[in-house]
């Protein structure tokens, strides 16, 4: 008996937290479209001996939602940001609109950064970002609509390209 009470009880807020989200507008994760960057990294990495370092950014865009992101071009897109350290702002490398995105649609930018001051003590970190005007939740259009806005940046450390370089150097004899 008491099972059968800690089961409706159980059921009872389940149905309550739904409604609770279906009233204010959040949807379930996976429900819409969701543009999403996925993946953001460095690769190519090359010293030229003078404490600059040569590489290449790159940042994948996915739309992970069960349905297709429709939008005008002008609406959103991905952004590339080198973040110096002790600013609160980062400068925009590159910039790349985009406005349909199918689910599962992917969408790729990449820069190269020539010449990155090394700087051990500081270094400089990248970031890659969806960036929507601010009218795409206002405007009553669900297909222009971002169901997860947790998964919309990642950040590559500056320490850590640091580390990847040193991880590539030859031990010394």
């Amino acid at each position: 008996m008491a099972g059968d009470t800690t089961f409706r009880f159980a059921r009872a807020v389940g149905l309550a937290v739904l409604c609770l989200a279906a009233a204010s507008g959040v949807r379930a994760a996976g429900s819409g479209p969701d543009p999403a960057v996925v993946d953001f990294g460095v690769s190519d990495v090359r010293a030229d001996g003078s404490g600059r370092l040569d590489f290449q950014i790159a940042c994948r865009v996915e739309n992970r939602g069960d349905a297709p992101f429709a939008s005008t071009r002008r609406g959103q897109g991905i952004a590339l940001y080198e973040i110096r350290h002790g600013e609160s702002e980062g400068h925009r490398l590159r910039y790349r609109r985009f406005s349909d995105l199918d689910a599962g649609e992917e969408l790729k930018l990449h820069k190269w950064i020539k010449d990155w001051a090394v700087d051990e003590a500081f270094p400089s970190s990248f970031e890659c970002k969806l960036i929507y005007d601010v009218e795409k939740r206002s405007d009553q259009d669900s297909r222009n609509d971002d169901a997860d806005l947790t998964n919309n940046r990642m950040v590559v450390r500056g320490i850590d390209i640091l580390k990847r370089l040193k991880d590539r150097q030859p031990a010394a004899e």
